[in-house]
């Protein structure tokens, strides 16, 4: 065990979201190599992790940039990373910033920095490596979207070209589904119809830096939120050299470092085709990945102390995980005792991953945080449902 004198130092953002990247902070400090500081707001979930040695708290998002660079200048990082999407934008569109350079995921100039954060330039930047893409359109407006969707058959996907979280996918089965998207999304910047492909959606977390790739580990997601679209709920590991080869032809170009990762769809010919990307900050299903047998905080330990790249991989064991608290949506989605019967936690290939280590005070605490802000949703939808329907007699 390293002391603490020995440590390095890891700097975690959190702007926005909590999910399972509340188990960042134990994913990096189990090992002993890291000591891991927190920059989040007062009242995020992740304040309850035992494995924060500082909560560096802010009051306001604005007040996000200031304390960073006061906690940079204060205290010997060694790295930073963005933990949610939220955060990794703010921190990009700060990139000009003399004291960010050396922390942040791509140097200044890269086009990756665009890359990062639009979905169609990411779709470029993927066609020119020779990674498969499904066929998209990148559009600028609702109007551009109408004429655009006469180009694909039924069911397509429509996305916004800014990452959302997971949950900014959506798809069109008809004229009126399309209708109701670009209405609801009146002031989304950026549109991308894509074609819809039957098949196997998954996961590929890497850490990667300027020696090369230090890990690997994939995942299929088998439960979704948003009816399948949205962040995952069940996983499965998976292995395939092809998989692995495409986070290479990432990495080879250079420029990418730190955890990250991104999303394929496996087509029915056993074919990948890359989708989004997580470049520049943490992947929510890679929490788990010492159930396959690959510790990604020794392998960040190893990139930012530039040691010799040796590559750890996955199993591939075949494995179903439930991933908390996204599985808990399920109960309110109509699906648990479904699920529950074809993934049932006592069968010898299904596990659960509800926290890191000793972190049943943030399990419990983030677990009825969920719940209850669910169910406020679902009892505000009912009363507006009452408050619009026709009353008796009228």
């Amino acid at each position: 065990m390293n002391t603490e004198s020995e440590k390095q130092c890891v700097l975690l953002i959190y702007r926005r979201y909590s999910s399972s990247f509340t188990a960042y902070p134990w994913l990096f400090a189990r090992s002993g190599r890291l000591c891991v500081d927190v920059l989040a707001p007062k009242s995020h979930m992740v304040r309850h992790s035992k494995w924060i040695n500082e909560h560096i708290a802010i009051e306001r998002d604005d007040e996000l940039i200031p304390r960073l660079l006061e906690s940079l200048a204060a205290r010997n990082y060694t790295s930073v990373l963005c933990v949610d999407e939220p955060s990794r934008t703010l921190l990009l569109q700060h990139r000009e910033l003399p004291e960010l350079r050396k922390f942040l995921p791509f140097d200044k100039d890269s086009n990756l920095n665009e890359v990062a954060v639009n979905k169609a330039d990411f779709q470029e930047w993927c066609k020119a490596l020779g990674i498969d893409c499904p066929r998209s359109v990148y559009l600028i407006n609702a109007s551009e979207v109408q004429v655009a969707a006469k180009q694909f058959t039924y069911p397509y996907i429509i996305k916004g070209a800014l990452g959302a979280g997971g949950q900014a996918v959506d798809r069109i089965e008809s004229e009126q589904d399309l209708a109701q998207v670009l209405k609801a999304y009146a002031d989304r910047k950026g549109w991308i119809l894509q074609d819809f492909i039957e098949g196997d959606v998954g996961t590929t977390g890497f850490v990667a830096g300027d020696q090369g790739l230090y890990a690997v580990c994939s995942v299929i997601n088998h439960v979704c939120m948003k009816g399948g679209l949205g962040p995952s709920q069940i996983g499965q590991f998976w292995k395939d050299d092809r998989l692995c080869e495409i986070a290479k032809k990432m990495t080879a170009v250079g420029g990418i470092r730190g955890l990250t990762g991104f999303d394929w769809i496996m087509t029915p010919c056993g074919d990948y085709k890359v989708i989004d990307p997580h470049f520049g900050r943490a992947v929510p299903n890679m929490v788990m990945a010492h159930l396959d047998g690959i510790d990604f905080g020794e392998a960040y330990a190893d990139f930012i102390t530039d040691q010799p790249v040796d590559l750890r991989e996955g199993d591939g064991s075949g494995i179903y995980y439930w991933l908390f608290p996204q599985s808990l949506l399920m109960i309110f989605e109509g699906k648990f005792w479904r699920t529950l019967r074809k993934y049932p936690p006592w069968r010898k290939q299904v596990r659960l991953f509800l926290a890191g280590k000793n972190e049943w005070r943030l399990f419990v605490a983030q677990s009825l945080e969920f719940l209850c802000g669910h169910t406020r949703v679902v009892l505000g939808g009912i009363r507006n449902r009452f408050r619009h329907s026709p009353r008796c007699g009228s």
